[in-house]
């Protein structure tokens, strides 16, 4: 932590990420945590695939969208694709607007979404099956919620069953990996 301390500084700072498919972009970044993302080797083993499925899908679904960095990569290769950035803390909303407007993105087609995902929608919930019925795919799903990613895969099954869905799904054991496969497989088999 020192050295980090040390090279980078302290505290949240605006910084142009540095190298990888977000290159270029600039976030607000916290560097005791997010030192990889200023390098540009957050999550290295997807950017590869994430940059194609943004290239080639409409409309991209980040469940679990923290900050807004992986929305912040679609529009950079897709700006012309619909986005839905869905996290439940509330928080995020704001730190995602900015992070848009300190790169002069914009947000027409962005919406901004603090609500858990389920196969119902009310208040505090969103049921992203129903809510993407009437929309064109090719679809693509990142979903990366801390252990709730089964769950969340029970809420997207009728859009998981249309043509052309890409998923990127970061689970947290080897167990849920596995379940997440074998719940996948069935859409896709």
């Amino acid at each position: 932590m020192v050295f980090k301390h040390l090279f980078f500084g302290k505290g949240i700072q605006v910084k142009k990420i540095q190298s990888g498919v977000a290159k270029g972009i600039k976030m607000n970044i916290d560097f005791n945590n997010k030192t990889q993302r200023y390098l540009g080797i957050d999550e290295r083993e997807i950017q590869k695939k994430f940059k194609q499925f943004a290239i080639s899908t409409n409309t991209f679904v980040d469940i679990g969208s923290s900050d807004g960095y992986d929305g912040l990569i679609y529009y950079k290769y897709n700006r012309t694709g619909t986005q839905f950035l869905i996290d439940a803390d509330a928080q995020f909303i704001d730190i995602q607007r900015e992070n848009f407007k300190m790169n002069f993105f914009d947000t027409k087609n962005v919406h901004f979404i603090a609500k858990f995902i389920a196969n119902y929608s009310d208040e505090n919930h969103v049921d992203i099956d129903n809510f993407l019925k009437d929309m064109n795919g090719p679809f693509f799903l990142k979903i990366d919620v801390d252990g709730g990613e089964l769950e969340v895969l029970k809420g997207v099954a009728k859009v998981l069953q249309k043509a052309q869905c890409k998923v990127i799904l970061e689970p947290t054991t080897k167990e849920l990996e596995i379940n997440c496969c074998n719940n996948l497989r069935k859409f896709w088999i």
